[in-house]
């Protein structure tokens, strides 16, 4: 229901908010939706999530980060035949 309310990219915005309540929510929202299938996923990306949760867990401190860094994990299933840089990233960027 909340994909076909076509909350995306406007969703992407709140991860700018100056609440950081907020910007976590949004981050585990993105999160539960792109664990679902790759579909979903393919459309988070599509829509420019990568680029806004890498922001958000790099403007973040803490483990307020984990749900995009969770979600970058889900989003790179389907992209790792594709985009392997992100799977290396992910991995510089959190070791």
């Amino acid at each position: 229901m909340v994909v076909e309310a076509e909350i995306f990219p406007a969703v992407l915005a709140c991860l700018k908010d100056e609440d950081e309540y907020v910007k976590k929510n949004v981050a585990t929202l993105i999160r539960e939706i792109a664990k679902h299938t790759p579909e979903l996923a393919q459309l988070i990306t599509n829509a420019g999530g990568v680029g806004a949760v890498v922001d958000y867990i790099n403007d973040s401190k803490g483990n307020v980060r984990l749900p995009g860094i969770m979600m970058l994990g889900y989003v790179d299933r389907p992209l790792r035949k594709h985009s392997p840089c992100l799977l290396l990233f992910l991995r510089e960027w959190l070791c």
